[in-house]
């Protein structure tokens, strides 16, 4: 600050000081009438002879805020008032509000503007803005503060949760269905006691699980004491059915066995014992299960003589006839079509009183087997029949052949043809409606 110098008038030696000393740079004056009062000197006469913010006022540098006085918020400069800065804390503004820029004083937590799940204000930056955050207990049950906010609490744990419930990770709490098998009554058990997803199930049959003991879980619920655990229980003629579950039951033994009858009596079928039955023993046949081949199919265990069994056995393999169609012998031109049951002894042999044998030479149909224009050979086999002889069924020759008359009346002839069947042939028999001609 410069200081304010005023030179004033001195005593007279000082005033013949001033008169007989001079500066280096002086010209001495001629007389003594040359030399001038002093003059008074100021300490300035325009701002610009005051330093820093300082005025000229009255030829003295004085502060121009000198008994200037601002409203909180604001600051005088230049002798004016003028708006803080955001954020100045030398505002007059009571603490902890600062300076909002504008010429008034803000605290950002007051009034608190946060949510109350996020109650706690924090001033940040400059003073003039503010953040939210969470505490211990501001998240409310099933949330917890995690940082500065509020997070859902895991699953199944107690948290934030009351006494007696959990957290269902959704940010909220539940009580759970069960915490123990004694919620849940005899013959149920409490499955994932203590959690969200708790439940009280049903205990499997037959197990002790829930149920006093003695009795079994039924598997619907509930709790049964079984009917009976062995057979003893049930008394004689009866028995005990699954033995020591809860579906246990006492029935009657099947009759004609022992079960639970006393010794020499057996069961009546009906829940009590009877005299018991002297046992006749079964026969052992030989022929069950049949051991004979498919030739001689029929097994004979009883009316059998001795030169007919099989070696070494006590019962004969006998064949099987053809029922009522007997073979015929001679000469003739019908031909027997193959019946669906035949002699089980095979073509050329016939089946006499139970066991096959060769059929004699010329037979044709029936027992021996031999058909379809065939006779037996005598040797167990069939050949040919030389004596068919041919119709003639319009102009062609047939033999071996089927065919019907004019009348309806079915012929039989074979499967050999000819030609030239016509009137100029001489018929020389007639058998039924149908003319039969010498071989062609």
């Amino acid at each position: 600050m410069a200081k304010a110098i005023k030179l004033g008038r001195g005593s007279a030696a000082d005033a013949y000081d001033a008169q007989h000393i001079r500066m280096p740079d002086e010209r001495a004056p001629s007389t003594h009438k040359d030399v001038l009062p002093p003059k008074e000197k100021y300490e300035c006469t325009k701002n610009a002879d005051c330093s820093g913010t300082y005025v000229c006022r009255s030829n003295k540098c004085v502060d121009p805020c000198t008994g200037v006085s601002c409203a909180a918020g604001k600051k005088c400069s230049a002798g004016s008032c003028v708006s803080c800065a955001a954020g100045a804390t030398d505002c007059k503004c009571s603490s902890p509000a600062v300076a909002n820029g504008s010429g008034g004083c803000i605290d950002a937590c007051s009034p608190n503007r946060c949510a109350s799940a996020t109650p706690s204000c924090t001033r940040t930056g400059n003073g003039t803005s503010y953040s939210c955050s969470c505490t211990a207990s501001s998240c409310g049950a099933g949330k917890q503060c995690s940082g500065s906010s509020c997070t859902n609490c895991a699953v199944n744990t107690q948290c934030t949760c009351p006494s007696g419930q959990v957290a269902n990770g959704a940010g909220g709490c539940m009580t759970p269905g069960c915490s123990g098998n004694s919620d849940c009554g005899a013959g149920k058990q409490c499955l994932n006691a203590g959690t969200t997803s708790a439940s009280c199930q049903n205990c499997g049959a037959n197990a002790q699980c829930t149920c006093p003991s003695g009795y079994l879980a039924n598997g619907s619920g509930g709790c049964v004491k079984p009917v009976c655990t062995d057979n003893t229980t049930c008394g004689a003629g009866r028995q005990c059915i699954d033995p020591g579950k809860y579906n246990a039951k006492c029935d009657p033994c099947p009759s004609g066995t022992q079960c639970t009858c006393p010794a020499g009596q057996e069961a009546d079928g009906s829940g009590g014992c009877k005299t018991k039955t002297p046992e006749v023993a079964t026969p052992i046949s030989a022929c069950n299960p049949n051991p004979c081949p498919a030739r001689t199919p029929t097994c004979n265990d009883e009316d059998w003589s001795s030169d007919r069994r099989e070696p070494g056995k006590n019962y004969a393999c006998m064949c099987k006839q053809p029922g009522d169609m007997n073979g015929s012998k001679g000469s003739s031109h019908k031909i027997f079509s193959t019946p669906s049951t035949i002699s089980s002894c095979g073509p050329g042999y016939g089946c006499y009183t139970g066991y096959c044998e060769v059929c004699e030479e010329g037979y044709y149909g029936g027992e021996c087997g031999c058909f379809g224009g065939t006779v037996t050979d005598g040797k167990g086999g069939c050949k040919p029949n030389p004596n068919l002889r041919y119709h003639c069924d319009g102009d062609v020759f047939v033999a071996n052949y089927t065919f019907k008359a004019g009348n309806g009346v079915t012929v039989y002839a074979g499967d050999r043809g000819g030609t030239g069947c016509d009137s100029a042939y001489l018929r020389v028999a007639q058998e039924g409606t149908s003319w039969v001609f010498p071989g062609a």
